[in-house]
């Protein structure tokens, strides 16, 4: 489970590393630094957010699919991201990967590596001196099915996970069999992503940014 990912890599790193339920007050403010203040938004618009998660192609399995509209611009962000990191960091490079070419298959155990860097780096962009990275995500007593729609999301259905450092990041992912990408792979995935990204950047910077 997510919540028992995060408990292992805590009793690892416990300093770098704290959870909390977001508060509704903080639900609020992202409602309507997310789309309230544009009256532009739909409740439809908002469910597509709620049902495009992480998910791998078949060929490149290291490309991003999109299923429904709105999103895409996380999307792209993280994919392009992922191909950095695949293709031009030397870490993997040293690990097989070239960047003089682009094959149709990756070692998946890359591409979740490099999933996982990719949106570490796009969190990082956001953050201000003295910040630390947060991941939003579901509790793990609610159920991604009762997610598909927006209307029923409420702040108490959602955690908030402070990490000091990349390790500690890192770890929470990949501390047991049941990873921490499989929250984003979820149909909430892109919404929760988005979510992690305000809340790295801070809701104050947020809005002066707009």
């Amino acid at each position: 489970s997510v919540d028992s990912n995060l408990q292992a890599a805590q009793s690892s790193a416990l300093p770098q590393v704290s959870q909390r339920d977001l508060q509704h007050e903080e639900f609020e403010e992202l409602c309507d630094v997310l789309y309230r203040n544009s009256g532009f938004v739909t409740g439809e618009d908002l469910d597509r957010w709620c049902n495009e998660g992480f998910r791998f192609c078949a060929k490149p399995n290291f490309g991003l699919m999109q299923g429904h509209g709105g999103p895409c611009g996380v999307l792209a962000a993280v994919q392009a991201e992922i191909f950095r990191v695949l293709f031009f960091d030397d870490r993997f490079a040293a690990r097989g990967v070239s960047r003089l070419s682009f094959p149709d298959a990756v070692d998946t155990a890359l591409v979740k590596a490099a999933f996982v860097t990719a949106l570490l780096n796009t969190l990082r962009r956001g953050l201000e001196e003295g910040g630390s990275i947060q991941l939003v995500t579901l509790r793990d007593d609610v159920s991604p099915l009762s997610a598909r729609h927006f209307q029923t999301w409420r702040a108490d259905a959602l955690r908030v996970t402070s990490f000091a450092s990349d390790e500690a990041f890192e770890r929470a992912f990949t501390s047991d069999d049941q990873r921490l990408p499989v929250a984003f792979e979820s149909g909430a995935g892109c919404l929760l992503f988005l979510l992690s990204c305000v809340m790295t950047r801070g809701l104050r910077w947020v809005r002066s940014d707009m």
